[in-house]
């Protein structure tokens, strides 16, 4: 017979040992269980963890945790928290943080509060990735909502630092998704870093796919910023909005053709995004890609339809910015989209005459055989062989010259 009584004199338990065993204690394991696994199932019957439990025979043995569950009758004293000095406060965060798990469990069975002190051990257990003395902490019932001085909880560092079981432990504690002090949740801790696993188990515990931090940043944004294919994957799977922006109207296709990270833009326009939606200064990836030379995923962009023409707040466009960098790759690619070759920005100056600028003699070539006008000036009066005399380019000054030459000649023929 097991009998366990409370201070009363109340039955708590009273079963035959076997049938309580057979009933209560399967997840004890297939050994013989303990007064261990005894006191984890008196938890849902008195309401505290084992920590603060205490089995005491009639002669006032007191039973240990490693002791064989057997035929006994005791009665349950349930002890509050002791004093605790700021040196065994120390001490508990110190074994937290160091995964000292076996004096975790002996100061916590003194017993002490598992919350004392800053930051919190569960929150140095989590952080540092100590997933036994986070196991021990949250079974002393240490609150899982408690947060640093940014208002990250242990959830969110757990999934900064990716720590997949310990988020798996936490989330079974019913640890909340809540966001720090700029709005940043644990989801988009795991999704900047690219934590693949950590980001998929909050995506099973259904927290917001879509939530932004104070700067419109979603999950997926910061996934698609630095190059988390995986993760963009798992977020697109989820139905996470695409196209969401930022506050600057930064969409997560802008940010990935920015940074480069081809595989991410292909996720992106195969989830059917606008490939033309510009930010804030009406900069578009398309844009930016010719700016800074990637091939790719201009060729991406481009078969997307994206629009070829669509200038920033200065009048900018592709063709302009390919010009500048002296792409020629790009700039062909352009013209291949039909991009006006003719095109100026607000100060008049035409992709000729950017491509001069920098003495970018090829690129001239492609854009003198598309039929450009090599003589039209900008709103300075600026015209190609001006930037090319400034620069002092003879290969530059003799390909004008030609060219003039040749629409001089062109002219003539067209009058006669």
């Amino acid at each position: 017979m097991l009998c366990i009584r409370n201070a009363s004199g109340e039955d708590v338990i009273a079963r035959q040992l076997a049938n309580f065993v057979e009933t209560c204690l399967q997840q004890a394991g297939p050994e013989s269980p303990t007064i261990l696994a005894l006191k984890r199932y008196l938890r849902g019957v008195c309401g505290l963890p084992r920590f603060r439990q205490r089995l005491v025979l009639s002669d006032g043995t007191l039973l240990a945790d490693n002791e064989a569950l057997t035929q006994i009758e005791a009665q349950l004293v349930l002890l509050a928290f002791c004093e605790t000095t700021e040196t065994e406060e120390a001490a508990l965060r110190h074994a937290a943080a160091k995964g000292k798990t076996e004096m975790v469990e002996n100061l916590l069975q003194r017993p002490q509060d598992p919350d004392l002190g800053y930051p919190r051990p569960l929150l140095l257990a989590c952080g540092f990735g100590h997933l036994e003395a986070a196991r021990l902490l949250l079974e002393a019932e240490a609150d899982t909502s408690t947060a640093d001085m940014d208002g990250a909880t242990p959830l969110s560092l757990a999934c900064q630092s990716g720590h997949s079981e310990i988020v798996r432990l936490l989330l079974q504690a019913r640890a909340t998704s809540s966001a720090n002090t700029n709005n940043v949740t644990p989801l988009l801790y795991a999704c900047q870093d690219g934590h693949a696993e950590v980001a998929s188990l909050l995506l099973e515990a259904r927290v917001d796919i879509d939530h932004a931090t104070n700067a419109g940043h979603t999950p997926l944004f910061m996934a698609s910023q630095n190059g988390h294919t995986q993760v963009a994957r798992l977020w697109l799977a989820g139905k996470a909005d695409a196209g969401k922006a930022s506050t600057k109207h930064v969409t997560p296709l802008l940010i990935a053709s920015q940074s480069g990270h081809l595989q991410v833009v292909r996720l992106l326009l195969k989830a059917r995004v606008d490939p033309s939606k510009s930010d804030h200064n009406h900069v578009t990836p398309l844009l930016l890609a010719s700016q800074d030379g990637k091939v790719e995923i201009t060729e991406l962009l481009l078969s997307a339809r994206a629009d070829v023409g669509k200038a920033e707040i200065h009048g900018e466009t592709p063709l302009l910015w390919a010009c500048l960098a002296g792409h020629l790759g790009i700039a062909g690619l352009l013209l291949e989209a039909r991009a006006d070759v003719d095109q100026a920005r607000d100060d008049g100056a035409t992709p000729l005459m950017l491509a001069c600028q920098n003495g970018h003699l090829q690129l001239a070539k492609r854009l003198l055989d598309s039929r450009v006008d090599p003589g039209r000036s900008s709103k300075n009066g600026m015209t190609p062989m001006w930037f090319a005399e400034q620069a002092g380019n003879l290969e530059l000054i003799r390909l004008l010259q030609a060219s003039s030459d040749d629409s001089l000649r062109s002219a003539k023929r067209a009058r006669h």
